[in-house]
């Protein structure tokens, strides 16, 4: 992170937007049900949220980025196997970003 900011004093465009970004995935994550509400405030930042979370695992990014809209793929996850897909790959991003 220290070689996309340019100065230590000011805080850069990245760090910003992975506080926003995994401040509404927690919230997202830890709220008591799911709504499409939620999905379209938090779609946008997947990529980005896999991307600071997984590094350099590609195939990994890719498969939990693929989970989250799987899961997302109707208006609300309608069975068991849907919502089993969206905890994984929520527990995945959050521990990824610890």
């Amino acid at each position: 992170i220290s070689q996309l900011c340019s100065s230590s004093r000011q805080m850069c465009q990245y760090k910003k937007l992975l506080i926003i970004f995994s401040s509404n995935l927690i919230g997202v994550c830890f709220s008591r049900g799911t709504h499409q509400q939620f999905y379209s405030w938090y779609n946008y930042s997947f990529a980005f949220l896999a991307d600071a979370a997984l590094g350099d695992w590609h195939l990994t990014k890719l498969v939990v980025v693929l989970s989250l809209e799987t899961a997302w793929s109707v208006a609300k996850p309608r069975n068991a196997y849907q919502s089993y897909l969206l905890n994984f790959a929520h527990i995945i991003l959050l521990y990824g970003l610890i």
